[in-house]
């Protein structure tokens, strides 16, 4: 495939290209001889507009030479993926330290949808073919031109998620690019993810959903996060649940119908939180919430944010005073978790003024301690610290109000 005429992207408008790091990377390529260019998200999201935030780049040399360029020009170097080219490059600026992946550019000669064996090109063409979606193969070097191989700056326009060649052969090659198709769909097809996809494309990832089986937790909760974390991410859910693809790796998925109107209250009131969005797509209960975290390897605060959601109370009703007493027992986020997913059920009507509250009312302190309850004879043990929430649950059930002398006076008539 011929390249077209490169455009380019004027550096002064964009300043990740002419930071000090990025530029020393440049710099030490083309002293050596060689030729590096950034590729892909930070191109991609450059032409869109939008934020860059990691910078990838490639070289047009094997990774041993690569490596050998950034050390002699004092760059730490760090083997993250030298089985497959790549080497992470460590630059020691003003600002700090920065890291940036580079590869050697490369053709994939042989893969098992996991795992591939490669071999090392000079061929800007040939690595650009080897990549998964047109809109990924886009190229900047030094000076700000793009190199356009497989016509990813049109799609990118027109809102289009299209493979590089046969779609069936680029999952082949990696089956996680089934969940990256949506996921890119989600973030960056038409009308942020509710327009039509490309029926081949579609097509070929349904045909060869069950391959997502042998992807690791960590691949597969990576992808998922990242979709979760699109502005409208329920239409394209709701395309793979009916083409039968997520449910190989969220057999547990109902629907999503409420993630759908999580989404809206989420966007009409900024708060964006992933979690709520995970929950809204499950049926409710703690064991389940486990059983996922679990399988899926979440963190531990992932784990720990999943389960509050399965704990969430009854929410009807819930005026200020009660509002300020379940913040004070489980924090804000807890609290902000529980009134999002109860304005997606309709539960709450307008939830705007109590994700106010939350945002604006600091909790007191509690004015006792455990040397108040010593002071009045009680010797050291549980029964000092169940005294202590006796009163505090009291105090919290007065809206907080009573005093530390009233809070005294409790303490005594338990005693």
């Amino acid at each position: 495939m011929t390249s077209r005429p490169p455009a380019r992207l004027n550096t002064a408008d964009h300043p990740w290209m002419a930071a000090p790091a990025l530029r020393q990377l440049f710099d030490a390529a083309q002293a050596a001889g060689a030729e590096l260019r950034v590729v892909g998200g930070a191109v991609r999201n450059t032409l869109l507009g939008a934020p860059v935030h990691e910078i990838d780049c490639a070289i047009n040399v094997p990774p041993e030479k690569c490596e050998n360029i950034l050390q002699n020009a004092g760059i730490k170097t760090v083997r993250t993926g030298f089985e497959y080219g790549t080497i992470t490059a460590v630059t020691a600026q003003k600002g700090g330290e920065r890291a940036f992946e580079i590869t050697s550019l490369r053709a994939d000669i042989r893969t098992d949808g996991r795992r591939a064996n490669v071999t090392y090109t000079t061929n800007w063409e040939v690595d650009a073919q080897r990549r998964d979606f047109t809109i990924n193969a886009l190229y900047v070097d030094s000076g700000g031109k793009l190199y356009d191989y497989c016509g990813g700056a049109d799609d990118l326009r027109a809102q289009r998620i299209r493979f590089i060649g046969d779609p069936a052969a680029r999952i082949a090659e990696d089956h996680l690019r089934i969940l990256r198709f949506f996921r890119f769909h989600a973030w960056y097809g038409p009308d942020e993810g509710r327009g039509a996809m490309d029926a081949g494309a579609l097509a070929a990832c349904a045909a060869l959903a069950e391959s997502l089986r042998a992807l690791s937790a960590e691949r597969v909760w990576q992808e998922l996060r990242k979709l979760l974390a699109a502005p409208r991410p329920a239409p394209v859910l709701a395309a793979m649940i009916a083409q039968d693809i997520l449910q190989k790796v969220l057999p547990e998925a109902e629907g999503a119908e409420r993630l759908a109107r999580l989404a809206e209250v989420q966007r009409r009131h900024g708060v964006p939180d992933l979690m709520p969005r995970m929950a809204a797509l499950l049926p409710a209960g703690v064991e389940t919430a486990r059983q996922i975290a679990a399988r899926l390897r979440f963190s531990h605060d992932e784990t720990e944010q999943l389960l509050v959601l399965a704990r969430a109370p009854a929410l009807e009703g819930l005026d200020d005073r009660a509002l300020r007493a379940l913040r004070y027992r489980h924090g804000e986020r807890a609290c902000r978790f529980w009134i999002s997913l109860a304005g997606a059920d309709g539960m709450m009507g307008d939830i705007g003024p109590a994700l106010q509250l939350l945002r604006t009312w600091q909790p007191p302190v509690f004015p006792l301690g455990g040397e108040d309850v010593l002071a009045r004879g009680i010797k050291p043990g549980p029964r000092v610290g169940a005294l202590l929430q006796q009163v505090e649950a009291w105090w919290a059930e007065d809206d907080f109000a009573p005093a530390r002398d009233d809070c005294l006076a409790k303490l005594q008539a338990l005693i």
